[in-house]
């Protein structure tokens, strides 16, 4: 009767290997939870796992009481993301925590994240940090969560992410609306084979015009 939190690599071709340990948690499952069912058949198959008459539930579109009453009965169940970590900066919180209340063993297996690699690559203190999912869309919104995130980025040091086709208003803005001496960070395609990660003070990152639209996590520090 558990829940095992499974890792899945950060992009198609990620050089970044997995726990050896995940093809024994596959084996002991007896169904998946996952954001996008194709993407759990290819996990499974990656693992030469039977997909024949596996159960995978899609988290969205499925009574997640329904899979704690399963693991009551005593079945296992794992829980994916698309890529990386389950939970983090992903969907699947309420799933753990009804499972935490339903007296259900919780097993994290430990696996990539771009948030906290891009954290360690940065330069910026780990000892605090925050990371903010995404900023707003609307341009005035968005202005006003890169002036407050420079502010708490002198103790803290402040995370978001973006849709890789905004990359390009997010990073005018920050260029144009953040202080010359604020440190910038921006980590790309992490784990990929064209993996960028850059850390300038913004006068610098002035002197690039553009960055690719593709998956990016970008940190701010004043300290």
């Amino acid at each position: 009767m558990s829940l095992i939190l499974l890792p899945n690599i950060l992009g198609k071709h990620s050089t970044q290997m997995l726990p050896a340990s995940i093809k024994g948690y596959l084996n002991e499952l007896d169904g998946l939870v996952c954001e996008n069912a194709r993407r759990a058949y290819l996990y499974l198959q990656r693992y030469n796992i039977d997909t024949k008459d596996f159960p995978v539930y899609v988290y969205d579109k499925k009574d997640y009481y329904e899979i704690i009453d399963k693991m009551q009965t005593g079945e296992t169940w794992g829980l994916i993301s698309d890529c990386g970590c389950p939970c983090i900066a992903d969907p699947g919180s309420e799933l753990v925590r009804s499972a935490h209340l339903n007296g259900i063993e919780v097993i994290p297996v430990p696996g990539p994240s771009s948030i906290f690699l891009s954290l360690m690559a940065s330069g910026f203190s780990g000892q605090r940090f925050c990371f903010n999912g995404y900023l707003p869309k609307t341009p005035n919104e968005r202005v006003k969560a890169i002036k407050r995130l420079e502010h708490e980025s002198r103790v803290t040091t402040q995370i978001f992410m973006e849709t890789p086709f905004r990359n390009t208003y997010i990073f005018q803005d920050l260029k144009k609306y953040l202080k010359n001496d604020t440190y910038l960070c921006i980590s790309i395609n992490i784990t990929l084979k064209n993996e960028s990660i850059l850390t300038k003070t913004i006068e610098d990152w002035r002197a690039i015009k553009e960055i690719p639209k593709d998956p990016a996590i970008f940190l701010i520090s004043r300290v």
